[in-house]
């Protein structure tokens, strides 16, 4: 018997033959496992001799084919050796429907057909085969799960085809039947603690019958409930236990399974012979020399079977006991491999590497770029570790580099143990619980390497690797190819595409469709898909109604269009919305569709409606011209406008950059709630950040006054003194159509560039001022030093780029209007500058705590107050020391002293952003404060001259004035100023009146013009004149002595015309001469600040008669109310008029004339003005009267009261006569245009409607009058009060003469019921209509849940009942699909439930989002983004496309799937071109960013190509397109465009835009990191120190768990050189951070004292560190590394280090590492001598521990000294 052979070799010759064979074959192996003796020589046959020349042949080739063969030492379990008979224990990674997919050890994969399984899973198979049966119980997926454990057997190993190349990667197959697994396994030889493989055959009363694959012997499994068997079912397949040992005689052999709640004890030594072994054995190994044994069967384990791969050789020695679990045994070699992996020891948990991936079964983190830390070498593969996911990997020889090599060996000593590198993940081996890597950069930047990576909607490049007549085939990379239809190669799609398309051409595409798990591609190449700027919805959850979005039309049929979007998505276009069909009677519908459309033409479509449940999706190509994207608009109140004046508080001042307000208005009861960012608190910049942190944070509850700057989604309001009191005295525009050509404006410069400013307007209107419109003083003064962001500055406009939606500006010296003309000048500007810095000081005094605080607080005169200062330095020209109380001073440089000298002067003024006193030594005796506010100075010396102004001393009185240094508010900071002192410079200022603070008590001397002759000119003279300015209402001229005056633009003409009057840029330009008349003259009195005198000039022959009421004048246009929306007209020179709302009749724009009757004249403080009426009452129709809204009787009749002859009459306008075009709520939408009103069973809420018409006035045509009534029947229809009919759809039915039967009309609807609907046609409420019934199944007996009372209908004429004025009815098939397809049941009761919750809340609470009408809906525009380029980029298909005749027909797209399977068959490489850094223009960096569209840097570089050309919108809409482009993945790569979004937006956008985008980072990437690079990358290198500061506080507040952070804020401080304030942070991390984290932090602490700090500090903290912990031989590692870096005498105090670690009682095994260091540091440093005194201490110290430690095996031999 072969067993008995087996079981007792001795004796038998056949069995020691085998014996022999047996220890030849192992002598053979090439034994790469850990445990593998190499001393002895063993004798080789002819045979292996030849072999091994053969081998030797193939090292010297160097081969890289993924067989480690470097060393023999090192043999895996590579495919190639895996041969027929291999048993192995595997791991189930993927379950398809006929197949699994196993992972074996050492990153082998093996395949187990559906027939390898079991007999029982066959007999299942085959039995539900022939019953024809659709259930999915016995569906493998419902067996088996990921990673459950399998023992295999090899039972093929060949090529997947015979015509396949014998090179050609071979298909493993593998079988987990148990008869083929135990078929050497006798069954009288089991014992207990065996692992079993088996499979439920039959169920039991009391359990399970298990075919473990013996033919006479089966397992019986207890249904025990506490071990979870109760689930099991026939077919399971899984790992048993054997219970006990049975008698040889017993049939049954009692199993149990393994419990997940113990841990699987190990079967001790026996001589269990080696036939009777499986994978999955838990063993008790005995280290035997450097192998490992069970009984007598002898085995090994490989590297990468350790517990970990780090795990050290060196932990392991002689007859070690060790647990280990047998993972493959081949009986032809007698080969066993061992694992000591803790997850195949238990086998009853999954590997660890698939908790990482959640449920996604490792697609998240295959594709994945993570950082490595190379631990060494196994072979021929390098070992890694993984520290963001806690895991292993391996890298083979093949994924290392893309360069070819001829020495394997020197390519794997470049990696050394400890270096950090990056790896891309491309599988995992959940049998080694391993993530398989590369290092190769090829695959690192590929954009994707699986299926599962791609993006729909992801733009992608590849080459053209095939064409047939169904598509092109695209390869992307070497393993993902894509798929293109015919109908989809272009936008006209060409059928001839063999001639077409040329092989290996680069293309881009667009990812129409993926199918990672049947590895399926589509893609597009139509540029109308490729360059589109819709959307690009491709699921449900991305679908909202009246979204526009781009498609396909993939067939057309006669109802209608089929439009295939990205995804699974596909909507239908019924041929109602087609918009374009007529109705002829030769021609069908689809036969029109097909002339109009072809299949593959790309169209625009907005999404009606969609149910997800039955996959339905309703489109419309009514597509509206302008689409608007973005947040929604922040509510306002009634009255808001830019620029208004309000009063508000602080409610919330947490963060340094923003704050909250409320504004309370006497309109509304709530509060409106604004924002005020850090920029808009001051038009000073040194003084933002002051106001913010000392009096806002501190005087919340005080009124302060302010305006709205901008209305996005949020209000910002700002509270700059100088906007303020410009909005007092003139307006602002309110959006960029609002800008006028010519007007000044004011503004707060952005961003700072070589080439000019970027300004920000009101309401985020952008403007840019070129280099050549700033007043730069020729080259004596560069823009960045003349300019500051966030600084004030008053702007006109000299251009309008409606491309760009900005605004070109010039910054020169101005001609102000007389309103805003003292806010420009330098006496006004520097008050507002000296007040705003006294009463931060004061503020400062008040609040603060500090040193200087007390000192304000201390001297309540210091101005004035002597002192002395030591000199520190010298910078420029001044001088810069401390007061004798160590607070900062400076003092202007005189040759006389030095540094280190002591001065005694007077403090004279206070540098608030540097916090320095400035200090004078000019000063004789002290300064004097005078109270007299009138008085005048002759004389004064300069003592300093600061940026802004000089400082001088009276030399009559002694007091110190300011003089400003700058011309206007423009150039505040001006470093060339027009006014330049120089320090003791005599100025003479008898002539001029100086400005006294009553408040802070200083003196302002203005700034003083040359002196010029001045020409004395009399009233009616006509003088010439030279235009210099063209504003929209005046022209600003110079005359002939230099003097300025302005003409008016009432003055310009005698007789305007109202019809086709030109605007004045139009009419006047600059430089051109006029003769004008001097009418009158300002600002010349006595204390006038122009010292010539300013003209007004007029161009009329003859002056303004007076007017008198009921007059038609003419006047020009000025501004609209803010409050009343009313309108302001100049009539003359110094006289207005304003035209109520409800008389206005047409609109206009600023400088245009208009004919005007006056109504009234009102005379109150604020002067006198004219009530004005646009309409002529002396021409007008007797017929028209103006009505005022009284009430509402229902949705369809309203009320007004009319005053006619002194009478009041009651106005009825009925819905019919409101318009010539029926709309749905006509009241709402056309006559009052406010948003429609909400109803519920068609009754208004009468309450919430009545405020929006209140004091509403209208225009209206009285059709009857009865004056015994007091009534009058109204109408507002256009074809009424204006004649005109061109507009006229509906026309106006007075009698039912005008209907006929067969008449299709429209109507409103009046009485709504569920099943019958009244109408209104015309004649008021005189002629109705009757609908009795719908025949439509989904309308009939549900009419109030589609349609409201006031909606229009189309309804046709039935029948007619002359006598009662009635006519019955039916609604059209095309109003019925309408109103099916534009309202839904769910959309109606979700806007009743919204109202319910209205009405029990605020009256006031506004319903949005509801769609109460089929057509002409004036919704609410959400408002674009203020970084957006302008108007989305529509593809227009009718101009080109649809001229074209299509090459497709319907039959193309069912080819699509017919060659998808021909995807896989041809594979290349894909060609990578590489880049270079030269310049590059736009299509060079467009071609590069498609190419690689992951590479941050390239996009970043693309970005700065737009920055340096001034297009900032366009880098940021880059910068957009990069966050999308970029896959997901790319964690680091999408960080650094965040980061460089940031750093765009810091410096040249503002703070609040910085937030947004913060906000949006931290929701995209780790919240740590984007704070970390944000300080550092952002705030750090602009130098914007307080605002890293306050990103790094927020860092640690927000992750105060989070080692790094900490660390990170302390390196940033020792950058800065504020190690007190780092030691301050690393003593606050110790209390939020675990103990075991401070040894950490202390020791980085330590590093970086001694790199940035105090290197004698930085010893006491390792003294410290290392008297605690003396046996850490790292920390002592780093110390002495520090030393040798950083000490003054490095040698000495090293070999000291040395010597102390040496005395100390440390095991040798820690010390070895320090020893060899200390050998190789006197080698290094040091002289023989020194070397021989190394090795004595070094022996000295083995031999005294070796005595102190005996017992131990941790002995040092002398060998290992390496001496």
């Amino acid at each position: 018997m072969s067993n008995d052979l087996d079981y007792f070799p001795r004796g038998a010759s056949t069995a020691q033959d085998e014996t022999k064979s047996e220890k030849s074959r192992i002598n053979r192996v090439d034994r790469d496992d850990l445990f593998v003796g190499t001393s002895s020589k063993r004798k080789r046959s002819n045979y292996d001799s030849q072999k091994l020349k053969v081998e030797q042949n193939k090292k010297k080739k160097k081969s890289i084919d993924g067989e480690d063969r470097q060393e023999t030492s090192y043999r895996r379990l590579h495919k190639q050796n895996l041969t027929d008979g291999v048993l192995m224990c595997g791991c189930i990674e993927k379950i398809s429907p006929y197949e699994l997919r196993v992972s074996l050890p050492h990153q082998s994969i093996g395949y187990i057909p559906i027939t390898m399984i079991s007999d029982e899973y066959t007999k299942l198979m085959q039995k539900k085969m022939s019953s024809m049966s659709t259930s999915n119980e016995d569906d493998l997926d419902n067996l088996f799960h990921i990673g459950q454990y399998v023992i295999c057997r090899v039972i093929q190993n060949e090529p997947a085809n015979e015509n396949d190349k014998p090179n050609q990667k071979k298909r493993l197959h593998l079988s987990i039947n148990p008869k083929d697994v135990c078929d050497q396994i006798a069954p009288d030889n089991l014992v207990k603690g065996m692992i079993l493989p088996g499979v439920v055959s039959s169920i039991a009363d009391h359990g399970f019958i298990i075919d473990i694959g013996f033919s006479h012997r089966q397992g019986f499994l207890l249904n025990d409930k506490r071990l979870n068997t109760e689930p099991l079912k026939v077919g399971f397949h899984g790992l048993f236990q054997i219970k006990e040992t049975s008698s040889t005689n017993s049939r049954i052999i009692p199993l149990k399974m393994l419990d997940n709640k113990k841990t699987r004890s190990a079967m001790p030594p026996t001589k269990l012979p080696f036939h009777m072994l499986l994978p999955g054995l838990k063993c008790k190994t005995r280290v035997n020399g450097l192998e490992v044994s069970f009984g007598e069967v002898k085995g090994f384990i490989h590297l990468q079977d350790l517990e970990t791969l780090k795990t050290p050789i060196e932990d392991f020695s002689s007859e070690q006991e060790l647990e280990a679990i047998i993972v493959s045994i081949d009986p032809t070699t007698k080969l066993i491999h061992f694992s000591m992996q803790t997850h195949l020891l238990s086998l009853n948990t999954p590997p660890p590497i698939l908790e990482i991936n959640n449920n996604d079964q490792t697609t998240a983190v295959v594709g994945s770029i993570q950082n490595c830390v190379v631990i060494r070498n196994i072979g021929s593969s390098i070992a890694i570790r993984i520290p963001s996911l806690s895991q292993y990997g391996t890298i083979s020889a093949v994924h290392l580099t893309d360069d070819k090599y001829d020495d394997l060996q020197q390519v794997l000593d470049s990696f050394k143990p400890g270096q950090k590198l990056q790896c891309r993940i491309i599988g995992i081996s959940l049998a080694s619980n391993l993530a398989i890597c590369t290092f190769k950069k090829s695959i690192m930047e590929a954009p994707f390497i699986n299926y599962s990576n791609i993006e729909i909607g992801s733009l992608v490049k590849g080459s053209i690797n095939h064409v047939d007549q169904h598509g092109l085939i695209i390869n992307l990379t070497k393993y993902v190819n894509g798929f293109v239809p015919i109908i989809h190669n272009a936008d006209i799609p060409i059928k001839e595409a063999l001639n077409k398309f040329a092989l290996k051409k680069q293309v881009q595409c667009r990812v129409l469709q993926v199918d990672p798990s049947r590895q399926r591609l589509i893609l597009t190449m139509k540029k109308s898909l490729i360059n589109t700027k819709i959307p690009i919805v491709y699921s449900y959850n991305d679908l909202q109604a009246n979204l526009i979005t781009i498609g396909v039309i993939i067939s057309i049929q006669d109802y209608g269009l089929l439009v295939k979007l990205f995804g699974d998505l596909c909507g239908l276009v019924p041929k109602t919305e087609i918009g374009q069909l007529q109705t002829l009677g030769n021609t069908n519908i689809k036969s029109q569709l097909q002339q109009m459309f072809y299949v593959g033409q790309t169209v625009s479509c907005k999404v009606m409606n969609f149910d997800e449940e039955h996959k339905k999706i309703t489109l419309s190509l009514k597509v509206p011209g302008k689409m608007t994207f973005g947040s929604k608009l922040a509510p306002v109140p009634a009255d808001f406008s830019i620029g208004k004046v309000i009063q508000w508080t602080v409610t919330e001042c947490e963060s340094n950059e923003h704050l909250i307000a409320n504004v309370i208005t006497e309109r509304r009861r709530k509060p409106i709630t604004v924002t005020l960012t850090r920029n808009h608190t001051s038009d000073f910049v040194e003084h933002q950040s002051l106001l913010m942190h000392l009096d806002l944070s501190s005087k919340k509850d005080q009124q302060r006054d302010g305006i709205y700057w901008s209305h996005l989604s949020y209000i910002n309001i700002s509270m700059r003194k100088i906007l303020i009191e410009f909005c007092r005295r003139s307006t602002l525009p309110q959006k960029f159509d609002d800008c006028i050509v010519g007007s000044i404006v004011p503004g707060v410069i952005q961003n700072i560039f070589e080439y000019g400013l970027f300004i920000d307007l009101p309401n985020s209107i952008i403007a840019f001022a070129p280099h050549k419109h700033l007043d730069l003083h020729g080259s004596l003064e560069s823009i960045e030093k003349k300019y500051r962001i966030g600084q004030t500055v008053f702007v006109r406009i000299l251009q309008l780029d409606e491309g760009k939606q900005r605004c070109i500006v010039s910054l020169k010296s101005l001609m102000y209007d007389g309103e805003i003309a003292e806010l420009n000048q330098t006496d006004y500007v520097l008050k507002c500058y000296l007040d705003e810095k006294y009463q931060l000081i004061q503020d400062m005094t008040q609040n603060g705590t500090g040193p200087l605080s007390k000192f304000f607080q201390e001297t309540k005169t210091w101005i004035g107050f002597k002192c002395r200062c030591v000199i520190e330095k010298r910078v420029d020209d001044w001088f810069v020391g401390r007061l004798e109380n160590g607070l900062p001073a400076t003092l202007p440089y005189d040759a006389h002293y030095s540094i280190g000298d002591s001065i005694e002067g007077y403090i004279i003024d206070f540098n608030l952003p540097a916090q320095q006193f400035i200090i004078t030594m000019d000063l004789k005796k002290p300064i004097k404060y005078s109270t007299n506010s009138s008085q005048t100075f002759t004389q004064c010396t300069i003592l300093c001259q600061l940026p802004s102004y000089a400082l001088a001393i009276t030399q009559d009185s002694n007091q110190l004035v300011h003089l400003p240094t700058f011309s206007d508010l423009n150039s505040f900071y001006s470093i060339s100023s027009t006014a330049s002192y120089k320090r003791t410079q005599q100025i003479d200022i008898t002539p001029i009146k100086p400005y006294r603070s009553e408040e802070f008590h200083y003196f302002i001397v203005p700034f003083q013009q040359k002196k010029s002759s001045i020409q004395n000119y009399q009233s009616n003279e006509t003088v010439p004149v030279t235009i210099i300015d063209v504003l929209p209402k005046q022209l600003n001229v110079k005359l002939n002595d230099g003097s300025r005056g302005r003409i008016h633009i009432t003055e310009l003409f005698d007789n305007p015309s109202t019809e086709n009057l030109q605007k004045l840029n139009d009419l006047y330009h600059a430089n051109e001469t006029l003769n004008a008349r001097i009418i009158g003259t300002r600002n010349i009195e006595a204390d006038s600040k122009h010292k010539k005198p300013v003209y007004e000039l007029s161009l009329r022959e003859k002056p303004c008669e007076p007017f008198e009421i009921g007059d038609r004048i003419i006047g020009f246009f000025d501004k609209v109310d803010e409050k009343t929306r009313g309108s302001w007209f100049y009539l003359s020179l110094h006289l207005r008029g304003y035209v109520p709302p409800e008389f206005i009749s047409k609109q206009l724009t600023t400088g245009q004339c208009s004919d005007l009757t006056i109504m009234n004249k009102i005379v109150n403080d604020k002067g006198e003005h004219y009530t004005l009426s646009m309409f002529d009452n002396n021409q007008s129709d007797s017929n028209i009267v103006f009505a005022q809204f009284k009430e509402l009787k229902s949705a369809n009749e309203f009320h007004f009261n009319i005053t006619k002859d002194d009478e009041n009459y009651q106005g009825i306008l009925v819905a019919t006569d409101v318009s010539d075009v029926f709309e749905n709520f006509v009241f709402w939408n056309y006559l009052m245009n406010v948003k429609p009103p909400v109803l519920i069973n068609g009754q208004l809420h009468m309450k919430k409607e009545l405020w929006k018409f209140k004091n509403k006035t209208i225009r209206a045509f009285v059709k009857e009058e009865n004056k015994e009534t007091k009534q009058m029947i109204l109408s507002t229809r256009k074809s009424k009060l204006e004649k005109n009919h061109l507009d006229l759809i509906d026309d106006e039915i007075e009698n039912m003469e005008q209907i006929s039967i067969g008449d299709i009309l429209h109507g409103y609807i009046d009485v709504l019921t569920n099943r019958q609907i009244t109408l209104l046609l015309g004649s008021g409420k005189t002629i109705m209509g009757h609908v009795d019934k719908v025949f439509n199944r989904t309308l009939g007996g549900h009419l109030r849940e589609y349609l409201d009372v006031g909606m229009v209908v189309e309804a046709v004429v039935l029948n007619i009942d002359k006598e009662k004025k009635k006519c019955q009815m039916k609604l059209t098939d095309q109003c019925i699909q309408q109103i099916v397809s534009k309202r839904s049941k769910t959309n109606r009761l979700s806007r009743a439930s919204s109202l319910n919750g209205s009405i029990a809340g605020d009256d006031d609470h506004d319903i949005d989002n509801q769609e109460l009408h089929a057509k002409l809906l004036k919704t609410d525009d959400e408002s674009k983004k203020s970084n957006t380029l302008g108007n989305d980029l529509k593809f227009d298909w009718d101009d080109d496309l649809s001229a074209l005749r299509p090459s497709t027909d319907d039959n193309d797209i069912e080819q699509m799937d017919d060659s998808i399977s021909s995807i896989r068959k041809i594979k290349n490489d894909s060609h990578v071109s590489s880049s270079n850094n030269q310049q590059r223009t736009q299509e060079e960096y467009e071609a590069l960013v498609r190419q690689a569209p992951n590479d941050s840097q390239l996009w970043i570089e693309y970005m700065q190509f737009y920055i340096d050309q001034a297009e900032i919108d366009r880098a940021r809409a880059l910068a957009e397109r990069a966050l999308v482009s970029i896959f997901y993945r790319e964690e680091r790569d999408k960080l650094n465009i965040w980061i460089a979004y940031m750093g765009l937006e810091n410096r040249y956008g503002t703070p609040e835009k910085v937030n947004a985008i913060l906000t949006r980072a931290l929701g995209n990437c780790d919240g740590a990191n984007v704070y970390q690079r944000l300080a550092c990358d952002v705030y750090e290198k602009n130098e914007q120190y307080e605002d890293a500061n306050a990103t790094f506080g927020l860092l640690i507040k927000k992750f105060n768990k989070n080692k790094q952070a900490w660390l990170e804020y302390i390196m940033y401080l020792f950058r800065r050189h504020q190690t007190e304030q780092a030691k301050t942070i690393l003593d606050k991390s110790f209390a939020s951070l675990s103990s075991t984290d401070h040894v950490e932090m202390i020791n980085k602490f330590g590093q970086l004292e001694f790199k940035y700090g105090d290197k004698e500090r930085a010893k006491t903290v390792y003294e410290k560190l290392l008297a605690s912990y003396p046996k850490r031989t790292d920390l002592w590692s780093i110390y002495i590394d520090m030393l040798i870096k950083y000490d003054a005498d490095p040698l000495i105090v090293a070999r000291s280090i040395f010597d102390r670690v040496l005395s100390l009682n440390i095991p040798p095994k820690k010390m070895k590492f320090l020893i060899k260091k200390y050998l190789q540091f006197e080698k290094q440093h040091g002289t023989t001598a020194d070397v021989n005194r190394a090795k004595e201490r070094i022996t000295q110290y083995v031999n005294t521990n070796d005595n102190n430690n005996d017992t131990t095996n941790s002995n040092m031999e002398t060998d290992e000294l390496d001496f």
